[in-house]
């Protein structure tokens, strides 16, 4: 969790994110609000993800209880106006590096996404263990929500390995190996700025980022598991 957070920039003393997962002490802050939230959507996909399916309205949900102790009234709620990623050049300057989809299709490319994981892996032609990362990379390029894509995107990647029989994130903190390949993303995602801006060219730089992202962090979380 702690992890998961500090990606994001999300930052208190350890004594304090311990006291906050126990529940012993309220959050004094917006970060300690925020990870908060985190912890009690964590709970909920460790306690009952087997009831837990993957929908637009479930998507909603976790994301209204990631940030309910936040007072932006945003939780739950798609994002209403138009979000970007942007990138922040060495004089400071800052430029649109790709532009997530907008927000009246941001609905339903949810509904999509989540339709199509569910086919290819009712199909049984395609392991889970590779569909995820799809997933997630959709996730990420759709950009659904105003804040907390990020810390979504690593809940939702739990929760499907839960469904689909892979509980290491029970016994091993995912999010923890995850931080570990930031300098492979560094990587990757300086090499968009030879894509220029074709959106098709990003999207696929992007789907690279996710598997080298994904995949790594979850050989090396098993790895934990058996020391």
């Amino acid at each position: 969790m702690e992890s998961s957070n500090r990606i994001e920039g999300i930052i208190t003393t350890s004594t304090r994110i311990g006291q906050i997962v126990k529940e012993k002490n309220a959050p004094k802050n917006r970060d300690e609000k925020e990870i908060a939230g985190y912890r009690d959507v964590l709970n909920t996909i460790h306690d009952s993800h087997d009831y837990i399916s993957d929908t637009g309205s479930i998507i909603l949900q976790l994301h209204r209880d990631l940030t309910k102790y936040s007072e932006s009234g945003l939780g739950g709620k798609y994002k209403i106006t138009q979000n970007y990623l942007k990138e922040t050049r060495p004089d400071g300057t800052e430029f649109i590096r790709f532009t997530p989809v907008a927000p009246y299709e941001t609905a339903q490319c949810i509904e999509a996404i989540c339709d199509n994981y569910k086919l290819a892996i009712g199909s049984g032609k395609v392991d889970p263990f590779l569909m995820i990362p799809v997933f997630i990379h959709d996730f990420l390029c759709i950009h659904p929500f105003s804040d907390g894509n990020g810390r979504m995107s690593r809940l939702l990647t739990l929760l499907l390995l839960y469904r689909s029989g892979y509980q290491v994130g029970k016994y091993v903190s995912i999010e923890k190996h995850i931080e570990k390949q930031k300098v492979h993303i560094t990587m990757l995602w300086k090499m968009l700025l030879k894509a220029g801006t074709r959106r098709k060219m990003i999207r696929h730089r992007l789907s690279n980022i996710c598997f080298v992202l994904f995949l790594p962090a979850i050989v090396s979380s098993r790895k934990e598991l058996k020391l």
